[in-house]
Order: C-alpha cells, then sequence, then structure tokens
C-alpha cells in the first residue's frame, strides 16, 4: 500500500483555515457596517462576495486538516507493533536455588 503524505496538507489546511476565517469576518464586518450606515452609497454586493469566498476558503481549510490527518493516522496505524514477550531461561542453564541460613548461624 502507498501512503500519501500527509504534513503538507494538514499544514496547508490550518493556514487557509484560519486566513479565510479572519478575512471572512473582516469583510463580513465591513458589508455589515456599509449596510447599516445611513448615507451608504451603492451595493456592498463585492464586500459580501469576499466574505463568502473567506469563510469557503475556511471551509476548505478545514476539510483538508480533516484530510491531512486522516492519512496521517492511517499511516499510524500502518505501523509494525513489537511485541513485548517475557524473557525465557536459556535451556543449558541449571535452575537457581537460594541456600538458607543453617539453624546455628547467628544472622
Amino acid at each position: 500500500m502507498q501512503f500519501k503524505r500527509s504534513a503538507g496538507i494538514f499544514a496547508s489546511g490550518v493556514l487557509l483555515s484560519i486566513s479565510g476565517y479572519i478575512f471572512g469576518a473582516i469583510f463580513a464586518g465591513a458589508a455589515a457596517a456599509s449596510a447599516s450606515s445611513y448615507y451608504s452609497r451603492g451595493s456592498n454586493g463585492f464586500l459580501i462576495f469576499l466574505a463568502v469566498l473567506g469563510f469557503g476558503a475556511a471551509l476548505s481549510g478545514t476539510i483538508m486538516m480533516i484530510v491531512g490527518a486522516y492519512r496521517a493516522l492511517v499511516k499510524i496505524d500502518a505501523l509494525p507493533v513489537p511485541v513485548a514477550t517475557a524473557p525465557q531461561p536459556a535451556a543449558d542453564s541449571a535452575p537457581v536455588v537460594e541456600q538458607q541460613a543453617s539453624a546455628g548461624a547467628v544472622q
């Protein structure tokens, strides 16, 4: 199975998500301020378009982050897991016997 790279798409998704949300919020605020002003001249359709474009970029950045995280997790799941086993004594070694102190010895 050939794995695809995940770091680039994840980093791009983070950058696009954050910057898209910031630009979308700025242009949405500008469109709202221009629409509510009494002396508003002209249409603020271009500001609304830029706000929608920014929020769309934030959405696509979020999707890119999810795809990057999925690719990384698939790659991590495919890694071999070493199985820990208890060490077995060698067949030619004699068992270790502890010697007990004699009853008359001072301890």
